[in-house]
């Protein structure tokens, strides 16, 4: 069978589709993103630039803290609670998930808060921005939990729309205005405008998803906010694990470089970001589907389904990255002059997100058959990769040795969940085997 012909199979099904139709909205809001990204580049300069990553990253750090794994577990439960027509039980469990996650996120903005004020001598010249970054945490938490809810509902494009398009949008739509003003833009303005555009977005995604979840019965079991804690214990881990290796090279570049270094590395990443688009897009189906199969227990329907997946994601990612490897001197350069010195980046990260596509969506698989501990110790194996081998190559190469440093991370971590996958599922989810053995509807 072709590959041409297996891709037709893959979009002839409501999950081909709906895939689709994600990757279009996935594209839409990374090409909003591109544009924020080199709008802030350019009204920053690098080290401002620099400085509001650095800040961002953390405020993204503090709200995967702040979720508590709650966003993740909320895929794999909306999804098996609606799977078995317990619509009230999932709406409780939507809000004391967002209660939890909202007292949590403020109990987090106002340490950082405290922190960037008490240290700000130890911290400049993150310090300002620090403080801004704080109130960045509670829209950023409630963004992330509402989109995990609203997935796990099934309403895939209500769940993708206001974080991936709407927030980008305002957040442009405000740095253009500073532009056509001529104000000067700050590290600190420019977080104070992405978190007001982040509260904006939140109140669209919660009523989206007051509307995705059904009505709910006269009658249902009442759902304890201590059970809820347990249950998202693992995926907290995962989250942690997986903000952890995103912001690692950030971090280590802010520790053992200079603001300028933190600053040339940001666009090689929002460009790896664009690569990763197909294989996103298309979880977004697939993450709480294979939840619902697994629930019902239809193991080889979620082997069917995860080797279309693969096929198609793997010729997705290499179409989208070859160009943007090829281009890379280009793309940066719209950042600023500065920034092209960072297309060999370009090239490692494009390699190692083709073959992490070819390995199949191993962590995915992981999460949503109920083993987020395995997917955690694979994390960690690729997280501690990247610190031991970014303290030594970020000294030496600076935002070369970060990419190198994390191209490695993910490559251990993927290996090793691919060991992990063909062990406890008895399939193997690469490319391989999408090849040797195309199966059947899911």
């Amino acid at each position: 069978m072709t590959v041409a012909s297996l891709l037709s199979r893959w979009l002839a099904r409501p999950l081909g589709r709906t895939s689709v139709m994600s990757l279009v909205i996935r594209l839409a809001g990374l090409t909003l993103g591109f544009l924020q990204a080199i709008l802030c580049a350019r009204l920053l300069g690098v080290e401002g630039y620099g400085t509001f990553a650095l800040s961002l990253a953390v405020a993204q750090i503090a709200a995967t803290f702040a979720l508590l794994g709650l966003h993740n577990l909320a895929v794999c439960r909306v999804a098996e609670l609606l799977a078995n027509r317990a619509s009230s039980e999932a709406r409780r469990f939507a809000g004391r998930a967002l209660g939890i996650a909202t007292v949590a996120g403020l109990a987090l903005s106002g340490l950082l808060a405290i922190a960037a004020v008490a240290l700000a001598q130890w911290l400049e010249p993150y310090d300002a921005a620090l403080l801004a970054a704080a109130m960045l945490i509670v829209p950023v938490t409630l963004m992330l939990l509402l989109r995990g809810l609203t997935q796990g509902a099934g309403a895939i494009i209500g769940a993708q729309l206001p974080g991936d398009v709407l927030r980008p949008a305002l957040f442009c739509l405000a740095l253009l205005g500073v532009s056509a003003t001529g104000a000067m833009l700050t590290p600190t303005y420019a977080l104070l405008l992405l978190a007001a555009a982040f509260a904006v977005a939140a109140v669209v995604a919660a009523a989206w998803c007051r509307f995705a979840m059904p009505p709910g019965e006269a009658e249902a079991p009442a759902c304890s906010d201590f059970r809820l804690l347990p249950a998202a214990a693992p995926f907290l881990g995962l989250s942690l694990g997986t903000i952890a290796m995103a912001e690692a090279a950030t971090l280590l570049l802010a520790l053992f470089a200079e603001p300028s270094d933190v600053g040339i590395y940001q666009p090689a990443a929002r460009l790896l970001v664009l690569m990763t688009v197909p294989v996103q897009a298309a979880a977004m189906a697939f993450a709480p589907r294979v939840a619902e199969l697994n629930a019902r227990g239809e193991a080889e329907a979620v082997g069917a389904l995860t080797r279309r997946f693969t096929l198609a994601t793997t010729a997705g990612t290499t179409i989208v990255s070859l160009p943007i490897a090829l281009t890379a001197p280009w793309l940066l350069a719209l950042f600023g002059d500065e920034f092209a010195l960072a297309a060999p980046l370009v090239w490692i990260f494009a390699a190692t997100q083709i073959l992490n596509a070819a390995s199949g969506p191993v962590g995915y698989l992981m999460t949503m058959t109920g083993r987020p501990g395995s997917s955690l110790r694979a994390q960690i194996a690729g997280l501690a990769v990247i610190l031991a081998g970014g303290t030594v190559l970020v000294s030496l190469y600076g935002a070369g040795g970060a990419a190198l440093a994390t191209a490695l991370g993910i490559l251990v971590w993927n290996g090793a969940l691919l060991r992990v996958v063909r062990r406890e599922l008895g399939f193997d989810p690469s490319l391989v085997s999408a090849f040797r053995r195309p199966a059947g509807a899911a």
